[in-house]
């Protein structure tokens, strides 16, 4: 044997043939030893790795349903950050996917994350619009939350393939470095100790391998706990919602693309008489009466197509009472600026449609009694604009029916008149400045204008607490014609009075003198100033002061004019005096 060994290695093709051997065998020996290494290095990678892209996930979910649920956008700033970073690991990931296994798993968890994905820009893009309670309810509903599971499973599941995998390639590496090892020891004891070496070495690769591998499932089982502890926080925050939701007075409600309900509150359920239990899944048909579907389809329908918000309202019977429904209908649009949904949100404005009609009607009533006022009414606010007119105001300025309207500008008028002269001469733009910073005032004030036709107008202009103005016209043509007329005549009266010879005067009850003429001064010699205001008694004797008194009281008692002579004293002496006595009567006319 020892001859046959000899003659083997004494030939050179032997020693080659021996070299080789030594070679490849040390060669398989560092091969393995490489893999196994590699197998360890990626089982740490993938360990890491794998945490990294859960908790990735399980940020960006939580930061939008944290921004939906305390109805603030901040929580959503870093979402694409941690988008980007589990996008960058899985990239990584897909180098370690060498089965069919993993490569299936990793498919299924991608189509699954794309729904994720579709949902999460969704709720963000309703985030964006302020319907925090759209988004929240997006991001916590069942199907969401199975989807979710349904990833987390499919990517642990590559991940214990890829275990697997890396176990079996380690221990195939283990199986060649055992044979070569055989091998190397037939020919060298050097090469069978340096196999026992590296197979030690291999060994603990090997152990630190499937430590990582039950590390790696730990962490597993650590991420679901913390993942079901964050689903358990998010039920809370949806049994919150829900109460919201329930006890609002507004009635609320998401459909699918086909008109299917997805979700209603309480007060839905109170009005029309359903339950969610029963009607989610269905449509309108399947509730109303055709031609109460047909309707509300088509708004519905008129939302989709156009994916703009649409209102309306219908008349509903509840519990024998007929009430008035507002309804709004919003589409739902993903990132895309596809619409995928649509919702409603419905008030009960009964009262407000019965308060406008009251004030429609007292409206109409303001405006007869404002139509029919002999006063012209002119309201503007502080920019000019017109709030409020009456027919007598166009009847007063003699206006054409057209020339301003509610809305209208206060220039128009005022630039009107200007052209027609009721302001006489001058820059038609300077008048109209002029006039209307007369208009505006912070203080009430009245003043008189006569206009080109001959019309005096007598403005009372008052500011309104919001800095309008309110302008009260009168025509007082008549009136100035009457006081004219009342002046002459009085004038008149008074000539008559001052040079005819009689004596004339009035007293009041009291027997004050409120009136005397010339020839009552020439009587007493007295100054009318002086005897205004007294009675007899301070002007004559006392026998003469209450002859005249006992007169007048009789003829005040009489109430008829009556007819007396009577003595009166004077510088000149004792006169004596036929005197007509005629009661003043006051008219009050109501």
């Amino acid at each position: 044997m020892l001859n046959f060994l000899s003659k083997i290695f004494s030939s050179s093709i032997s020693l080659l043939v021996v070299s080789l051997v030594l070679f490849v065998a040390f060669g398989g020996l560092f091969y393995m030893d490489g893999e196994v290494k590699k197998g360890a290095s990626d089982i740490q990678h993938l360990t890491i790795n794998a945490e990294r892209i859960l908790n990735a996930d399980l940020s960006s979910t939580t930061a939008v349903r944290l921004a939906a649920s305390l109805q603030s956008d901040r929580y959503i700033l870093n979402y694409q950050d941690f988008q980007d970073m589990k996008y960058s690991l899985l990239v990584g990931f897909t180098a370690y996917a060498q089965s069919d296994k993993v490569k299936e798993a990793f498919a299924q968890m991608e189509d699954v994350q794309q729904d994720i994905e579709d949902a999460e820009a969704e709720a963000i893009a309703l985030i964006d619009d302020e319907q925090w309670e759209e988004a929240l309810e997006l991001v916590t509903e069942p199907a969401f939350r199975r989807q979710k599971g349904i990833y987390r499973a499919n990517l642990s599941r590559a991940l214990r393939e890829m275990i697997v995998d890396s176990e079996t390639r380690a221990q195939q590496s283990n199986e060649l470095a055992r044979i070569s090892q055989n091998s190397a020891l037939g020919m060298f004891l050097i090469l069978a100790l340096i196999g026992f070496l590296y197979s030690r070495e291999m060994r603990l690769s090997l152990k630190r391998q499937f430590n990582l591998a039950r590390n790696l499932e730990e962490i597993n089982e650590n991420l679901e706990q913390r993942v079901m502890e964050r689903t358990a926080e998010l039920k809370k925050s949806e049994a919150q919602f829900k109460i919201v939701l329930d006890n609002m007075p507004a009635i609320v409600f998401l459909k699918s693309m086909d008109g299917r309900f997805q979700l209603i509150n309480k007060r839905y359920e109170e009005v029309y008489g359903v339950e969610f239990k029963d009607i989610k899944g269905k449509n309108l048909y399947d509730l109303f009466t055709k031609d109460l579907a047909d309707e509300f389809s088509a708004i519905d329908q008129k939302v989709i197509e156009s994916g703009h918000i649409s209102e309306s309202e219908h008349v509903k019977q509840v519990n024998g009472e007929e009430i008035i429904l507002s309804s709004v209908l919003f589409p739902i649009i993903d990132q895309n600026g596809e619409v995928t949904g649509f919702g409603g949100v419905e008030v009960d404005i009964t009262t407000r449609k019965a308060v406008e009609k009251s004030l429609a009607d007292k409206e109409k009533q303001l405006r007869v009694a404002l139509d029919n006022m002999l006063s012209g009414i002119f309201m503007f606010d502080k920019d000019g604009k017109v709030d409020l007119l009456n027919d007598q105001y166009f009847k007063i300025y003699d206006f054409p029916e057209d020339l301003i309207a509610i809305g209208g500008s206060l220039k128009t008028v005022l630039r009107y008149q200007a052209e027609r002269g009721d302001f006489g001469e001058g820059n038609v733009e300077r008048i109209v400045d002029r006039v209307m910073d007369g208009l505006v005032s912070k203080e009430a004030k009245t003043y008189e204008r006569k206009l080109i036709n001959g019309t005096i107008v007598e403005i009372n202009v008052s500011p309104t607490p919001d800095g309008g103005t309110v302008v009260v016209y009168n025509n007082i043509t008549e009136r100035k014609k009457g006081e004219e007329a009342l002046r002459a005549s009085q004038h008149l009266l008074e000539s008559v009075i001052e040079n005819t010879s009689a004596i004339i005067f009035s007293k009041d009850r009291l027997g004050r003198y409120t009136l005397v003429n010339k020839s009552w001064e020439t009587l007493t010699r007295l100054n009318r100033k002086d005897g205004l205001g007294k009675d007899d008694f301070a002007i004559f004797s006392n026998d003469v002061a209450e002859s005249l008194r006992e007169n007048d009281q009789q003829v005040m008692a009489s109430n008829k004019p009556m007819e007396y002579e009577e003595i009166t004293q004077g510088k000149s002496g004792e006169r004596t005096l036929l005197t007509l006595k005629v009661p003043l009567i006051v008219v009050v006319q109501t």
